[in-house]
Parts: structure tokens; sequence; C-alpha cells
């Protein structure tokens, strides 16, 4: 079983596109419950096939994008953003009550 903390969850609910730092299986776990990964964007099957190369293959990832009109390609990611965010919202919300059971107790 994969465990999504916060850290995945924060840019999803905040509409913010990502890049996984951490296990590939989280990418696998996203597309599985149809969450868009942005894999026009970032090199998302390339992480996976080099779990050791991470950091080296988001630093070149990110770099494409320094002369980019960061404000216009938000505009065009909006809608996909607003998938996530709905679509993470009732797995989220599972992942609170849960947390909070688990507080109780």
């Amino acid at each position: 079983e994969t465990f999504l903390s916060e850290k995945v969850y924060k840019p999803i609910i905040g509409m913010r596109p990502f890049i996984i730092n951490g296990n590939p299986r989280i990418y696998t776990w996203l597309k599985q419950n149809q969450f868009d990964c942005f894999e026009d964007l970032f090199p998302v099957q390339e992480i996976i096939n080099n779990p050791n190369s991470i950091q080296t293959i988001i630093v070149a990832s990110l770099l494409k994008y320094r002369n980019r009109d960061l404000m216009q390609l938000y505009q065009m990611l909006l809608p996909r953003l607003q998938y996530n965010r709905t679509s993470v919202l009732p797995h989220y919300l599972i992942l609170l009550l849960l947390s909070h059971n688990l507080m109780i107790y």
C-alpha cells in the first residue's frame, strides 16, 4: 500500500502542478485514481524508471521553465488543476477523519 502524506495533497489542494521527490509508487497511485500528473510538463516516466536520479531529473525538468511566462502556463493548466483539486478532496477528507479518529483513541 502507498501512503500519501500532506506533502502530496498540499500542491493538489493549492492547485499547483507538482513533481514527487519521493517514492515513485505515489505516481502509480495517483494515476490509478485518475489524477493528472502533468506528464506533459515533467518526465514522470523517467522519474519512475530512474528513482536514483530523481533530483537530477527534477532540476533539469524545472530549468526548462525558467524563461517561460509562468502566469500564462498557469492559466493554461487551470482546468487540470481544478480537476485534481476536486478529485482529491474525498481522499483528503478520509485521511483527515482517520487521523482524527487515531488522535481520539
